[in-house]
């Protein structure tokens, strides 16, 4: 053996274990840039234009085989009643705060319009009739 080999101290398991975990220990990630920093911000996502822009939006579903939509507005969801006979139908829905307009996707036809009572989870038909006085 040569002299090199010889000093050398044998390897402890404890050392064999401690040289894998730095080999295998993730580099630290590169320090995200900061505004102080003096570098450019990119702007926040945030919705343009006006405030109704915020409150309308297009919606396309299908309604389902017992003829209603489901319709989630400001964290509440609510069934929707369009008929029976329109089952399966590709729909679209405009909606603009609590204002719902039903429309049919292929057609254009218009199915319902109803405004949404906060207080019932289920919205009837529009076509009933109002009772008798």
């Amino acid at each position: 053996m040569t002299a090199s080999r010889t000093t050398r101290r044998p390897a402890t398991a404890a050392r064999r274990v401690r040289h894998r975990v730095d080999r295998a220990a993730p580099t630290p990630l590169p320090a995200a840039p900061h505004p102080a920093r003096g570098l450019p911000r990119h702007p926040q996502g945030r919705p343009t234009g006006t405030d109704t822009a915020a409150r309308t939006r297009v919606r396309t579903d299908r309604v389902d085989k017992a003829g209603k939509v489901t319709l989630r507005v400001n964290g509440t969801r609510f069934h929707i009643a369009v008929g029976r006979t329109h089952a399966r139908t590709r729909i679209k829905l405009l909606v603009r705060d609590l204002d719902v307009t039903i429309i049919d996707a292929t057609t254009g036809e218009l199915l319902t319009e109803l405004s949404i009572d906060p207080t019932r989870r289920y919205q009837p038909l529009n076509s009933r009739k109002p009772p008798n006085p």
